[in-house]
């Protein structure tokens, strides 16, 4: 059977792997042309920026057990996060609950 996922993002990608496990034939529709994370990342000065970041946690079961389901999980470099805030020029870390 042939069915239509809408949007290529990180949800519509589990549901075209789980279908096509399935025996179906999904179909992937993704307006911006780029699969993934909410679409193409903004390029400014040779600087790639996501637009929303969401970083993986190990914590992430579902996630991570979709990663390991297709092989991916072992290409994954574990790395401690760092996250910011700007307001008036300056930055303001908001990468633990103290920060907070």
């Amino acid at each position: 059977m042939r069915i239509a996922i809408l949007g290529g993002g990180v949800a519509g990608l589990a549901c075209a792997h789980y279908m096509a496990r399935d025996g179906h034939t999904p179909i992937v529709l993704e307006p911006s042309g780029a699969l993934g994370q909410l679409g193409a990342p903004i390029v400014h000065e040779g600087l790639r920026i996501d637009r929303f970041s969401s970083a993986l946690r190990n914590t992430d079961t579902a996630l991570c057990g979709l990663l390991a389901d297709l092989g991916g999980l072992g290409r994954v470099a574990w790395r401690p996060t760092r996250s910011a805030i700007s307001m008036d020029g300056v930055f303001y870390p908001v990468s633990t609950p103290s920060d907070l």
